[in-house]
């Protein structure tokens, strides 16, 4: 796991939760950890898949918020990822 990674696992875990991070920055954190991201394209739903876990994240804007980066949370943690 580079450092950015690292940093990006323990903004998501870190207590309490951040106000907000960059949605951007999660999604490459997850294709980098080999998650596969379905739609996002145009709509505001993204559907994360890894090792027949499937998660689903609506992207309200750039930044995503506390509830979800619990359910981010949430996904890494079924996905076997978690801390």
């Amino acid at each position: 796991m580079t450092c950015k990674q690292d940093m990006i696992l323990r903004a998501l875990y870190a207590d309490p939760i951040p106000d907000k991070l960059d949605w951007e920055l999660i999604a490459r954190f997850l294709v980098d950890l080999g998650c596969l991201l379905v739609g996002g394209d145009t709509g505001s739903h993204v559907r994360v898949q890894r090792q027949g876990v499937v998660g689903t994240f609506q992207r309200s804007g750039p930044l995503v918020r506390r509830h979800q980066i619990r359910h981010v949370r949430d996904f890494l943690a079924a996905a076997g990822m978690g801390l």
